[in-house]
């Protein structure tokens, strides 16, 4: 069975490369769409939706979805795969998004594993409080 053909276009090309200059940052749709709403020429709101689909069935972008209250988020991956299976901090005072990397966080996942036979799913973790920077602002 043959493959589809992917074509790169002028489009295609443009959300990839803010896509990838956003690499440190977490991101939603409706970013994306309101930077090239005020390019020239714009790019559709349809256009920017399969390029998010397309990135992600690739492997090369991971979507979140923190609550039902809020829309997915989303953080470029690249040809790395650093991101996948990591739990988040959400700051709820300014909306910030970390990235976890912490060996004790992953300890306590081991030990309600082994000890409470429950597997907690990283990729839909999120820790929420405030931020250092909200914390110094609120005191």
């Amino acid at each position: 069975m043959k493959r589809p053909v992917q074509y790169t276009t002028k489009s295609k090309k443009r959300i990839i490369e803010y896509i990838e200059s956003m690499a440190e940052e977490h991101f939603n749709a409706y970013d994306i769409i309101s930077h090239f709403i005020k390019e020239n020429p714009p790019i559709s709101a349809a256009t920017i939706y399969r390029q998010l689909d397309r990135m992600i069935s690739e492997g090369k972008l991971r979507r979140y979805v923190l609550s039902d209250k809020e829309g997915a988020c989303y953080h470029y991956l690249g040809d790395s795969k650093l991101c996948c299976n990591k739990y988040h901090l959400k700051c709820v005072a300014c909306g910030k998004l970390v990235h976890l990397q912490c060996h004790t966080i992953e300890n306590l996942m081991e030990h309600i594993v082994d000890v409470h036979h429950f597997f907690i799913e990283p990729e839909s973790t999120v820790f929420y409080g405030r931020c250092e920077e909200c914390m110094a602002i609120s005191n």
